[in-house]
């Protein structure tokens, strides 16, 4: 009846008038948190640099131990809303409440009701994290991050929960863009963080049910491999295109040196070295640094800096930062940017291989010196 349909139409209506209000809502409590930007050239100062010389055409600018230090999703993000005119901060938090909305509406039709988007996306559109001056105030990668953690699940939930589609191919032609929008959004999440490896699990299990539920339709097997493969390409891609860009402007063809195997050797290396006393949280203690000394002379090469006063900073940095009193070494957080200042101190910074060969050199001398005093060293 016209009245049934009246009715219809104003549940409608006032569900995205609930919606927009929400949205609108948090925008506006957002836009009251200022940015508290820090100056350290380690984090929010570097994204900002990078960002400059983006637009300037230079990429990430001159090489040294900052340069592939992290990844370069969030400087590009920086130039791109610059060049939008908008603040910042609001383009970070309407992205993340897109993402929040988007992940809200697959819940609300995998359990088939308006309730359960609409409940949902009021938590996420006022999750505490928004409103954490240390985090989502700062010009720091993890406000990206969040949206794009969001906007990955999200998508391989839409994927990868089995639909009503009797057949591998008709679900193929169904979720086609959705598969192709998962590569690409997950290209740009390897490039925000260095741990994303942390989100497979979830994907995983999404892939291995799927799986399970189509065993029985999976014919022909090429469309099964082609539904896997789809978001496979734009993610190689979006990563591909930036190591790429590395590759012809620093020589290496890579997105983060922490993923570098040549940097993992040397980080590895050092750890292994045995301390006479375990203390928490700290991975290369002073007695280990003396047999790192006695055997490499990579090693001793940095020990001015270890024992001066980069080393102390960094010890300091570390300590004040966690409220750690009684604190006479650096700590395991602040460890892996130390040894990356110390190393650029030492002069090997001036080009990517040569750094690369001075960390492949840093293990080796370790490594070997550890199989002929394997009393001194863990595994």
């Amino acid at each position: 009846t016209i009245n049934d349909l009246a009715k219809a139409d104003f549940g409608v209506r006032g569900y995205y008038a609930t919606l927009a209000l929400i949205l609108l809502f948090s925008l506006w409590l957002r836009a009251g948190f200022p940015i508290l930007a820090f100056a350290g050239p380690h984090d929010d100062l570097l994204f900002v640099r990078m960002a400059a010389t983006i637009g300037a055409g230079n990429w990430l600018g001159d090489y040294n131990n900052l340069t592939l230090a992290k990844g370069a999703a969030y400087s590009v993000f920086l130039f791109a809303n610059h060049v939008t005119g908008l603040p910042l901060k609001f383009s970070e938090h309407l992205l993340y409440l897109l993402a929040a909305f988007f992940f809200a509406s697959i819940l609300g039709r995998l359990y088939a009701t308006k309730w359960a988007t609409l409940v949902t996306f009021a938590l996420l559109a006022f999750s505490p994290t928004a409103w954490d001056p240390g985090l989502s105030g700062r010009i720091v990668r993890e406000c990206l991050y969040i949206s794009l953690s969001l906007f990955l699940l999200a998508l391989a939930v839409r994927c990868f929960v089995p639909s009503k589609s009797t057949s591998v191919p008709d679900e193929l032609r169904e979720k086609r863009l959705f598969l192709v929008l998962l590569g690409f959004v997950a290209g740009i999440y390897w490039l925000t963080r260095e741990e994303g490896v942390w989100l497979l699990p979830s994907v995983a299990i999404l892939i291995a049910c799927w799986l399970w539920s189509r065993r029985l339709i999976m014919r022909p097997w090429r469309i099964t491999a082609l539904f896997l493969t789809i978001p496979l390409i734009p993610a190689l891609l979006v990563v591909g295109t930036v190591n790429s860009l590395n590759y012809f402007k620093y020589g290496v063809f890579r997105n983060n040196d922490f993923r570098s195997a040549d940097f993992q050797a040397a980080y590895g290396a050092l750890s292994r070295i045995k301390h006479d006393h375990w203390q928490r949280y700290v991975f290369f203690p002073k007695d280990a640094r003396e047999r790192a000394y006695r055997f490499s002379p990579a090693v001793r090469e940095l020990q001015p800096y270890f024992e001066g006063a980069e080393g102390e900073t960094w010890r300091s940095v570390g300590c004040n930062q966690t409220n750690t009193s009684l604190c006479p070494e650096i700590r395991a957080g602040w460890l892996m940017w130390a040894l990356r200042d110390m190393v650029a101190a030492a002069g090997h910074y001036r080009r990517s291989k040569e750094a690369s060969s001075f960390y492949t050199k840093l293990a080796a001398e370790i490594d070997a010196a550890c199989d002929q005093h394997p009393g001194e060293c863990l595994p």
